[in-house]
């Protein structure tokens, strides 16, 4: 009781006093103004001003106090969200965050109480680091469930059967202008590599023959006529019309001819072929993409699926980068979750799927470990997917 009376009843006294003290006048200072000192019974704190004001400042700092510590709770009590864009599952737009997981989640929230706040992460593989932290306390955006992640995070029970597609560009494999262009722009070292070759032997030929009935003593002009004698040689075609006098000329001549069978034009017909299958060759199943270049979104799944079947992977921050490589024929196809190849392919009808669903998964409502909510939230779940409510969601978002 000593101790209390020493140093806890004086501490309590002085925080009491702090708020609201008790004065009476001790004196009479200014009888003109009536300036009055005070002094508090409890504490003996002196004040020289109306007591009414001191109290009033202090009760104004104490509603502040009050006021922050209500608003830090009520924070406390709303959950961070953690959303990334899956269409149709998560759509953002500048004015709402929409989709299939979305409402399915507002209506699980809605039914059980709880506050909620989205914020977008900067890419899908940061989501799983900003969980496990606490900095977000739930996420969504069409996760599977999988060991790896479930050995940092907890998921809700799964609420969507999905899998992988592979989409490719309709328009590259159809197009015989797109096989003509993808020909030039591999080919054309070795054109330039034939008009240096059709040249020197020009120069050549001219420089042996010139003045002679075939070719002209002009330098352009027997150059030309030395570039044309040349191909024809070289394609064993030989018209007649221009022919070595010249025992030079001759050996020449059997040259480029020996030169043109056994390695020009060998070359470039392989480099055509070699092209114009791969213009028109169709991914049709996921065996196809072995060698072929995919893009898919940074730390998804999908990566090493694709990598299982031998496919070379261009990881890119979303979807959309995806598309726009694919639809600049950076990348044979885009391997990626099946609802969001399918919403790509209704906005833009020179994309298809091809080869159906593989590597089937499900997708989950990711909690941080431990969370207190999961279960309560899981419960939930069950009841919505047990009711109309769940069906109608499907409907909406899944259906035409």
């Amino acid at each position: 009781m000593g101790t209390y009376f020493k140093f806890i009843k004086p501490l309590l006294n002085k925080l009491s006093c702090y708020f609201r003290h008790d004065y009476y006048p001790t004196a009479y200072q200014d009888w003109e103004r009536k300036k009055i000192n005070f002094k508090c019974r409890v504490c003996g704190e002196a004040c020289e001003e109306w007591p009414p004001e001191t109290n009033k400042r202090r009760k104004s700092f104490l509603s502040l106090i009050i006021f922050t510590v209500f608003s830090f709770i009520s924070a406390s009590d709303t959950l961070t969200v953690g959303i990334d864009p899956f269409p149709p599952c998560v759509i953002i737009d500048s004015n709402k965050v929409t989709g299939f997981d979305i409402e399915l989640f507002e209506t699980i929230a809605d039914s059980i109480g709880l506050k909620y706040q989205y914020k977008q992460v900067p890419e899908f593989k940061q989501m799983f680091g900003l969980l496990q932290n606490k900095t977000y306390d739930v996420g969504i955006s069409g996760i599977t469930i999988n060991e790896e992640r479930e050995e940092v995070i907890d998921f809700s029970h799964p609420y969507l059967k999905s899998g992988l597609c592979i989409l490719i560009n309709n328009e590259k494999n159809n197009n015989v202008f797109y096989i003509i262009s993808a020909y030039l722009k591999k080919a054309w070292k070795a054109l330039f590599y034939l008009i240096i070759f059709l040249f020197i032997c020009g120069v050549l030929i001219w420089a042996v023959e010139r003045g002679k009935t075939s070719f002209s003593s002009k330098f352009f002009s027997g150059v030309g006529d030395g570039m044309y004698w040349t191909n024809t040689t070289m394609t064993t075609v030989g018209y007649g019309d221009k022919a070595p006098q010249t025992p030079v000329g001759k050996i020449l001549a059997m040259a480029v001819q020996w030169i043109g069978i056994a390695f020009v034009f060998p070359y470039i017909v392989a480099q055509m072929t070699v092209t114009i299958q791969e213009a028109s060759y169709r991914i049709k199943c996921k065996e196809d993409l072995l060698g072929k270049k995919v893009a898919t979104v940074s730390g998804t799944t999908s990566i090493q699926a694709s990598q299982k079947y031998g496919a070379t992977v261009v990881e890119q921050k979303n979807i959309e980068d995806c598309i726009a490589l694919l639809k600049r024929d950076k990348v044979d196809a885009i391997v990626f979750d099946m609802p969001t190849l399918m919403d790509a392919v209704k906005k833009d009808n020179t994309l298809t799927l091809t080869g159906g669903l593989f590597e089937p998964q499900d997708y989950g409502i990711a909690f941080t470990q431990e969370s207190p909510l999961r279960e309560k939230f899981n419960r939930e779940l069950l009841r919505t997917m047990s009711s109309g409510k769940y069906q109608e969601l499907y409907s909406k978002w899944f259906k035409e």
